[in-house]
This record gives structure tokens, C-alpha cells and sequence, in this order.
């Protein structure tokens, strides 16, 4: 998957030079990092960037914004744009370019989560350094989150996300209404709406053993064979159809590998 890289500056001058040190490094890293970046290109207004990630679908992408980007008070900043964009790109890695280092406490006070800020008052050589150290910032950012998700079990509830440790999730059942599932977790339950072919398609860790029940190895206790019946770590248990015992016992190497 290639990480794309936008700029925004509403001097052209600016973010043309931005662009062209930006490509530099956009070589450099790819040597290290076998092709995964690529220049989506420069943008001069709000409107013209996030019609951009929008069109393109951007996940995970790495924008360099001018942090004022207009001289006019009553118009959209650096600041909105950045928001703008963490709403269609929760992944994304935000890098403000500024001529005053001050404005950078105003995205701690706005919560934006910038990566960097770089000064546009430096020398070339020191300006072009500072874009490539924060390109492989970068980069080293979204291989760390991307391994924190993989442990971490995400679902939905109304307007709020929650993240729950893998580990502490024991198995997701269907209920009687459609589309909507269960959580058995360690210490509680939870209901979302979701689809269980889904969620094993997306997690490594959770298993199939019927059309109605996914499990997680780790938190099995038991399983019985000849009663077709898994008991859990938090005393909860789940039969199993005689057509599953070939995933069950697919679970049973699991369990063996774990302990």
C-alpha cells in the first residue's frame, strides 16, 4: 500500500519549492522503503486539498500544511484544513510549515495531534533535512499504529468508537436481531451492529466455530468433544455444530501453540 504525500500552501512560490524538496525525499525513503510513498501534489486552497483526499480516497496519507495558508482572518486555515482532513483520514500524519513557530501551540489547544512543525525560515539544506526526517517520522508512525491495531479489536456503538485489547475479547455471538452481534469480553458485555464473516476476515485472532460464533483462542478454557461444547475463561460456553469439529480442532492447535 502506498502512502501518499499532499502540501498545501497558498503561496504557489512556497509550495512549489515544498514539492520539489518533497520529491527528493520522496526518493530517498523509497530506497529504504521499497516504493511505498507517492506524491498525490501541491494545493494552494482548502477546497482544492480535501477535494483531493476525498477523490482519492486517501488512508493513511502525509500532509505538509502551511499552518496560516490565508492572510485573511475570515478564511479557512491550516488549522480547519488539518481537522478537515483527520475527519476523512483518521490515519493521517499532519506536518505544519510555518513562519512562526508560536502558532504551534494552537494545535495542542485545537487537539489536532500534529507529527511536526518546520520553520520556513531555515536554509535550504537545513529546510530539505527537516522534510525528510519528518517524512521518515512519518512513515515510522503508521507502522507503529498499524501494529498496535493489529492487537487491538475496534467496534462501534452509536456515535462513539471503542478499542478493546484482543486479549480481553472471549467470543461475538449474532443475536436475534439482524446485523446486530454481542460481545463477550473478560469483564463485560457489548452490543454493535457488525457481520461475523467480516470480522474474521479482518482479525487473525478470531475464529469461526458455527454461522452464529466467533471465538478468541486465548480466552478458552476448555473444549469438550463429545459434547460439542467450548467453555471460556469467563465462564461463559458456546455449543458447536458436528460440520465445525474440523475448525475446533483447528482451535485445539491453536490453544497448544498459546500455552
Amino acid at each position: 500500500m502506498k502512502h501518499q504525500v499532499l502540501v498545501c500552501d497558498d503561496e504557489l512560490a512556497q509550495v512549489q519549492g515544498l514539492a520539489e524538496m518533497l520529491e527528493r525525499a520522496i526518493v530517498i525513503q523509497d530506497d529504504e522503503r521499497q516504493g511505498k510513498l507517492g506524491f498525490l501534489g501541491y494545493y494552494t486552497s482548502y477546497a482544492a486539498t480535501l477535494q483531493a483526499v476525498t477523490d482519492h480516497q486517501v488512508t493513511g496519507g502525509i500532509y505538509f500544511l502551511d499552518i496560516e495558508l490565508s492572510p485573511k482572518q475570515y478564511d479557512r486555515t491550516g488549522l480547519d484544513l488539518a481537522e478537515a482532513i483527520k475527519r476523512q483520514d483518521p490515519k493521517a500524519q499532519i506536518i505544519f510549515v510555518t513562519t512562526h513557530d508560536e502558532l504551534a501551540l494552537m494545535t495542542f489547544h485545537r487537539r489536532i495531534g500534529a507529527l511536526d512543525y518546520i520553520i520556513k525560515d531555515s536554509t535550504r539544506s537545513e529546510f530539505q533535512g527537516r522534510i525528510t526526517e519528518a517524512l521518515a517520522l512519518a512513515l515510522e508512525n503508521i507502522a507503529t499504529s498499524h501494529t498496535a491495531q493489529k492487537y487491538t479489536f475496534t467496534y462501534k456503538i452509536g456515535h462513539k468508537i471503542y478499542n478493546e485489547n484482543i486479549d480481553d475479547v472471549v467470543c461475538i455471538v449474532t443475536t436475534e436481531r439482524p446485523h446486530r452481534l454481542r460481545l463477550y469480553k473478560v469483564d463485560g458485555i457489548a452490543e454493535f451492529n457488525g457481520n461475523l464473516k467480516e470480522l474474521v476476515e479482518q482479525s487473525e485472532f478470531l475464529h469461526p466455530i458455527s454461522q452464529s460464533c466467533i471465538v478468541n483462542a486465548k480466552n478458552i478454557k476448555s473444549i469438550d468433544l463429545k459434547e460439542r461444547k467450548i467453555l471460556f475463561v469467563n465462564g461463559e460456553f458456546e455449543y458447536f455444530p458436528r460440520r465445525s469439529l474440523k475448525q475446533v480442532k483447528h482451535l485445539i492447535d491453536e490453544l497448544g501453540k498459546i500455552q
